[in-house]
């Protein structure tokens, strides 16, 4: 499912663009670098300072409403698109 809902990013069109000019082999290694660097290594950054800042029970409490509140959205949109 995540791949379909994933077609078309931005990420595959460039890697797209990427692999008609250079190796298919360098362009997947250079996504999978870009992709873990960027992504994770900003998530893990900012997870570090917020952890330190943050009470832990805030951080919970925190999370568990940012899902309750995505979960109450994603419901209330698949009945209004119904």
């Amino acid at each position: 499912f995540v791949f379909i809902a994933e077609m078309g990013d931005k990420t595959q069109l460039v890697a797209l663009a990427f692999a008609t000019r250079y190796a298919a082999g360098t362009v997947l290694a250079g996504v999978c670098g870009a992709t873990s660097v960027a992504a994770d290594g900003i998530a893990i950054v900012i997870g570090k300072v917020l952890g330190k800042q943050l009470p832990e029970k805030a951080i919970k409490y925190g999370a568990a409403c940012i899902f309750l509140a995505t979960g109450v959205a994603t419901l209330g949109e698949a009945v209004i698109n119904r």
